[in-house]
């Protein structure tokens, strides 16, 4: 092999070791933030990647990680916590309300400009409503694509004991909600998230074989462990910076030290934790 192609590889390896290190640092920084200002677990704010990082997750995706679940968390796939999470990218301002109105209901509470750091938001309202499938959370804000364009993020923490036809029903009235606004259902950005105890001292290990799940990344410190995985078996994914553009995460789990006991807390992520661990 030539040196020119052996350098060419050794920077595309590079770039991708670089790229899926920012991406679990950029979720570690709101743990560690978190777990400072003495909440437990690590959070994802309501702003997230850009759309043209994101492949939806898909309900084949969801039926499979209840699959995974069921096996492994010590209460079934019903006993854990679940969360789906929708971006909704390029909305007018009409339809973002009307998303908050037929999801949430009408009180969409403004929230303040900044942050606690004195940042811009971006976050222009939120509306708040719980009903037979959970806790609907729906944030406007503000995007960057056009000219009074915004986007939503819709979230639901689901009741438990948890339903995967409620889980699917949810999708489908995310999805019927944003045709009734004039919104192409495909733009909608799908992630899941499931936590529960796991059943056996190597569950998280067995629920990646199940996956067929390659490691690309690993974070730990001294409470929790955060991987990132790619698979053939799940459709939501997210773009990581390699050069030659090929990598693409699928699934991250995050697992409590010591790890390899039973009932240690397990969250798995697709194609990203959208949460704090071990809520939705």
């Amino acid at each position: 092999m030539q040196a020119n192609d052996l350098e060419r590889k050794r920077r595309s390896r590079q770039a991708f070791g670089l790229g899926a290190a920012a991406l679990l640092l950029a979720v570690l920084a709101l743990y560690s933030s978190s777990r400072g200002a003495g909440t437990p677990g690590w959070g994802v704010p309501d702003k997230p990647a850009s759309a043209s990082q994101l492949v939806s997750a898909s309900t084949g995706d969801l039926g499979r990680l209840w699959q995974w679940a069921d096996a492994e968390f010590s209460g079934g796939a019903a006993g854990g916590s679940w969360g789906l999470r929708w971006l909704v990218p390029e909305l007018t301002e009409t339809q973002a309300k009307q998303l908050g109105t037929q999801l949430a209901g009408v009180d969409a509470a403004s929230v303040p400009s900044t942050d606690e750091r004195g940042a811009e938001s971006g976050i222009l309202w939120k509306a708040e409503r719980t009903d037979e499938p959970g806790r609907w959370l729906v944030s406007a804000l503000r995007s960057g694509s056009g000219e009074g364009e915004m986007e939503a993020v819709i979230r639901l923490a689901a009741a438990q004991p948890a339903s995967k036809l409620s889980l699917e029903r949810a999708q489908a009235r995310v999805l019927g909600v944003l045709r009734g606004a004039g919104v192409d259902d495909a733009a909608a950005l799908l992630s899941i998230q499931a936590s529960g105890n796991g059943l056996r001292e190597d569950s998280a290990e067995r629920i990646l074989a199940a996956a067929e799940a390659r490691r690309l990344d690993k974070y730990e410190d001294e409470a929790t462990i955060v991987s990132t995985y790619a698979t053939d078996r799940l459709e939501g994914s997210v773009s990581l910076e390699a050069d030659d553009g090929s990598e693409r995460a699928n699934l991250q789990l995050a697992q409590s030290k010591p790890g390899n006991k039973p009932g240690a807390a397990i969250t798995i992520g697709v194609p990203l934790l959208t949460g704090e661990a071990g809520r939705p």
